[in-house]
């Protein structure tokens, strides 16, 4: 093995292991107060679906929704040198592919290495889960990056159908033992 294989294992091994104190603690005591719900969802992110996402975005040529904006490096009119992504960046994002095994006539897909380095891939994986959870508020965030763009109307969210009865206060396993 090479050694950032080695490091990527011990990181992996490292990380799963700092959950083991408090699953412990949570199976002692019965209550799960002390879990964190924004790590517990960063930490069972859906790698897979966020990489199907980006392969699908990659596929979209044409600007507009969905699409993945991804700046080259270029001078600016004044002359100002702007950095971006090089070929090295684009390799380790498409360093990955889907593909279909069967194991006992069941079909699974799993998404294989094409080359050694993939990091771009697994930061833009951790980039859309740190959003998901985030849940930013984009519009406005653009306004103030330009002043003279209008935010988009806002839509009233959609009604309830009537016959949907509303939650009742509580969980559906409060009072189970």
């Amino acid at each position: 093995m090479i050694l950032q294989d080695l490091l990527g294992c011990l990181a992996a091994t490292l990380t799963t292991a700092a959950f083991v104190p408090q699953a412990l603690l949570t199976l002692r005591t019965r209550s799960a107060e002390g879990v964190s719900l924004r790590m517990y969802a960063l930490f069972t992110v859906g790698v897979d679906t966020c990489k199907g996402l980006i392969a699908s975005r990659l596929k979209i040529t044409e600007r507009g929704t969905g699409f993945l904006h991804l700046p080259l490096p270029h001078d600016t009119k004044d002359g100002e040198y702007r950095y971006g992504v090089d070929e090295e960046f684009l390799a380790q994002l498409t360093a990955e592919k889907l593909i279909t095994k069967h194991r006992g006539g069941v079909p699974h897909r799993i998404w294989i290495k094409t080359r050694p380095r993939n990091e771009a891939l697994d930061l833009m994986v951790y980039a859309i889960a740190a959003l998901r959870l985030l849940r930013p508020d984009l519009p406005a965030l653009a306004g103030k990056l330009d002043p003279t763009r209008k935010p988009p109307p806002v839509e009233p969210a959609p009604q309830k159908p009537r016959w949907i009865a509303p939650r009742k206060p509580g969980g559906w396993l409060k009072g189970r033992r």
